[in-house]
């Protein structure tokens, strides 16, 4: 909604400016979260992390109420009602769940090939196609209208957008883990080791915005930028428990770089694409496409470290209680009662399988 409303109130030409302010506070956040994060796990409690946002959401709603310029809605409500697609939207609300159902019990509640894990999958996959029906040939006000598809540089931005979402919430979700886990640093310590990240995200997102809006040309930035996340991420895939702090710093630099060159940069083309009617439907499109490849991401490479870590603990002499809390909770590896072998067994099992997941990111 936010990047809606900057879309609606600011010109094509000094969108990319605001919207680099935008993704600049937003990963500004992302910046402070870990280790604010971690902070509250090792401090206090984890409850926290739930608990801070609701004087923060409160802090937001009060800002919206003064400072956000609303005009009066012609019509009622009843009648906009009647115009929401609520069955593409249920459609999609069906597919996506049913989808990574299936792919967040294969390989780890059930194998691949199990009614368990190819059944969700399947019926998602149907129910996609019928969306997608239902979309091109049945709705008046469809949920995604199909013909924003037509432009192959709108297509292209909405692709690249699911990208970004797989490599960049990866990224985010299992550094810290690494950090913990393998090196077994502290939550704290995790959270500002992820500082240089996220840093250099905010900077480079800032910077791409401010360069869109002087030279009016999105295309070199989306170039470098994703050349630049293709080399941060091969260099991720290097990394194991000997990996040096400079290393895994200039690494995140390569990363941060190119995840900031890209992050607002693809909205600005998207939304230079469409008709300023379709303006809302592209903008929660892209942003959809984007949480939806970091969700799949995650689940995907949940599956993949603990298929790997399951396949080389199974020879290690650990009880079921203990492998199951290695796979549940990896950082648990320093407080169980394991011999020295065990505990470098582990670590190195997931070194390998993050090294993995950071191949399938690349």
């Amino acid at each position: 909604m936010v990047l809606t409303v900057v879309s609606d109130v600011v010109t094509l030409k000094e969108r990319g400016k605001y919207q680099g302010i935008m993704g600049s506070m937003v990963l500004l956040g992302r910046s402070l979260g870990p280790t604010i994060g971690g902070i509250f796990t090792e401090k206090a409690t984890w409850r926290w992390c739930f608990w801070i946002n609701v004087p923060m959401s409160a802090a937001a709603m009060t800002v919206i109420v003064l400072l956000l310029p609303l005009k009066r809605v012609r019509g009622g409500m009843i009648g906009k009602l009647k115009t929401v697609d609520w069955f593409g939207s249920m459609l999609t609300l069906a597919w996506v769940i049913l989808f990574l159902l299936g792919m967040s019990r294969a390989g780890n509640q059930f194998p691949w090939l199990s009614a368990a894990v190819l059944a969700p999958i399947f019926i998602g996959l149907a129910l996609l196609g019928l969306f997608i029906v239902v979309e091109w040939k049945l709705v008046r006000l469809p949920l995604i209208p199909l013909r924003i598809f037509r432009s192959t540089h709108v297509a292209a931005g909405f692709m690249t957008s699911f990208f970004s979402g797989v490599m960049s919430f990866a990224t985010l979700y299992y550094l810290p883990t690494y950090f913990q886990v393998v090196r077994g640093d502290s939550p704290i310590r995790s959270g500002l080791l992820l500082l240089p990240l996220v840093v250099i995200q905010v900077i480079s997102s800032f910077g791409a915005g401010l360069l869109v809006s002087k030279f009016a040309d999105y295309y070199w930035n989306l170039v470098v930028g994703f050349a630049m996340w293709s080399i941060g991420l091969g260099l991720l895939s290097t990394v194991d428990a000997s990996t040096s702090i400079a290393k895994l710093v200039g690494y995140q630099l390569f990363n941060g770089v190119g995840a900031g060159q890209t992050f607002q940069t693809s909205l600005v083309a998207i939304q230079a694409g469409v008709e300023r009617k379709e303006m809302a439907t592209a903008t929660g499109l892209r942003n959809f496409l984007r949480q939806l490849g970091g969700t799949l991401a995650v689940t995907i490479c949940s599956t993949i470290v603990n298929n790997i870590v399951r396949n080389r603990i199974a020879d290690l002499d650990l009880t079921a209680a203990q492998a199951d809390a290695v796979l549940t909770d990896p950082t648990q590896v320093h407080t169980l009662s394991l011999s020295v072998d065990q505990q470098l067994v582990i670590k190195e099992a997931y070194g390998e399988s993050y090294m993995s997941q950071s191949i399938v990111n690349d």
